[in-house]
């Protein structure tokens, strides 16, 4: 089975609030604006693409239990690299009357 299908998902587009009452209302409550975060997402993906591997790829640990992977039908990762991923912030109130208010 190959990964490669399960990537490439034909997902809806993140639809960006560009109204000038939404983006005025983020700057007043001190939020991110759609732009920013979505901006962010895609530099904190292109940063992944260039993190050191953790494990080397012909470290005999890493060989043989790729090979145990592989053995019980699960594909291993062509890269290991486990980058830091920061708390999605919940939405709160300011949240609730940007999007209330921001049309």
């Amino acid at each position: 089975m190959s990964i490669d299908p399960l990537i490439n998902w034909d997902l809806p587009d993140y639809e960006v609030n560009t109204s000038r009452r939404h983006r005025l209302l983020s700057r007043i409550l001190g939020l991110q604006s759609d732009e920013e975060v979505e901006a962010e997402r895609i530099a904190e993906r292109e940063a992944e693409r260039s993190l050191p591997e953790w494990v080397a790829p012909d470290d005999p640990w890493r060989l043989a239990l790729e090979a145990r992977m592989r053995a019980v039908g699960i594909r291993p990762a062509t890269v290991w690299n486990w980058p830091v991923r920061k708390p999605i912030r919940k939405p709160d109130w300011r949240d609730w009357l940007r999007n209330r208010l921001g049309g």
